[in-house]
């Protein structure tokens, strides 16, 4: 199948919203919250609109990558700005045809031309291994609570600016701070979808409680 990948434009958000919804719908939980986490990240001061991209085929969006700015911080309080993506999704029915990973190699080849020196996400490791990330934990880096989680995975874009020596913690944007005292009222302009218990929920949930030693 032929699909091209362009930049995001603010005439995408509100198609985007709704392929990340029906991407996302009863995965990691019954029903999910990404597309109110894409909805806030179009406003919220850590969007980077030169890294978002859509895939799209027959002029229908079938994926998108947005990423927003975060950063390291190391024992002295010091930053190192880094980005992250996130949501990246495709639509169910076209999933497994190379339109994922083709966001996501787009995503970092842009990232790193723009001069950043690393991707940091939460992910399934399944997922992103494939394209060069690996934990967190292999470059002494943290989340904020001193741990090393499995899905805290990295990209390097910059070999001279981390290079394990030196002990950072991952602090990502707020806009992932979703609350879900909205969540019911803004679910309500999309189609309605029932919600049920997938096993895929079970793996998330044992995989988001899991860490390196």
């Amino acid at each position: 199948m032929e699909f091209t990948i362009r930049k995001g434009k603010p005439s995408d958000n509100r198609e985007v919203e709704y392929v990340t919804r029906e991407a996302f719908w009863n995965l990691y939980v019954p029903g999910c919250d990404e597309h109110l986490t894409i909805h806030n990240i179009w406003t919220h001061k850590d969007f980077i609109p030169d890294l978002y991209y859509v895939a799209v085929t027959e002029d229908k969006i079938v994926g998108c990558i947005v990423f927003t700015a975060s950063h390291l911080e190391d024992e002295n309080s010091a930053q190192l700005e880094i980005v992250t993506f996130g949501p990246v999704c495709v639509l169910p029915d076209y999933q497994h045809l190379g339109i994922g990973g083709e966001l996501i190699r787009k995503g970092i080849a842009a990232a790193k031309e723009m001069g950043y020196p690393a991707i940091i996400i939460l992910g399934d490791p399944h997922n992103y291994c494939r394209h060069g990330f690996k934990n967190s934990r292999d470059y002494n880096i943290s989340n904020s609570e001193g741990k090393y989680p499995l899905g805290q995975l990295l990209h390097l874009l910059d070999e001279s600016k981390i290079t394990g020596s030196v002990k950072w913690r991952f602090v990502y944007s707020d806009v992932y701070n979703v609350s879900h005292e909205n969540l019911e009222e803004y679910d309500r302009q999309f189609p309605v979808k029932e919600k049920c218990v997938k096993p895929s929920q079970v793996l998330f949930n044992m995989l988001v409680r899991s860490y390196i030693e």
